[in-house]
């Protein structure tokens, strides 16, 4: 994960969110990664492909106070497979952004519909 908020990044992003995606991400993966980590995947998604960008842009448009609250969010975005994230010493970090999964895909996957399951409670 970033270190400095000055380290530099990328985002690749080949696909645009349509509704079905933004219900997707509010029913059922915002329960499992909460706001800091659903905002940090909006924010993500609208930067311009492949400019660069420093850490420090991304944490003032959150209103982040430090580098390790965007590092948390991260993490819940990589473990629900929406973010893979790639560092080199020469380019930097690059985000590739995945679209969410569809409501069939999701809750086909059993580790997932589970973890809400588990998060929301079977009648919900």
């Amino acid at each position: 994960m970033a270190n400095l908020i000055y380290d530099n990044f990328k985002v690749q992003n080949k696909y645009q969110l349509n509704s079905e995606d933004y219900r997707s991400l509010t029913l059922l993966y915002l329960p499992l990664m909460g706001i800091d980590s659903y905002t940090t995947f909006a924010v993500l998604m609208s930067l311009d492909y492949d400019e660069v960008y420093p850490f420090k842009k991304v944490l003032d448009l959150l209103h982040f106070t430090n580098i390790n609250l965007f590092n948390k969010a991260l993490d819940k975005l990589e473990g629900l497979g929406l973010v893979q994230t790639y560092f080199s010493e020469s380019k930097g970090y690059l985000f590739q952004m995945n679209p969410p999964l569809s409501f069939k895909e999701y809750f086909d996957n059993e580790l997932l519909s589970g973890l809400l399951e588990a998060q929301i409670g079977e009648v919900e």
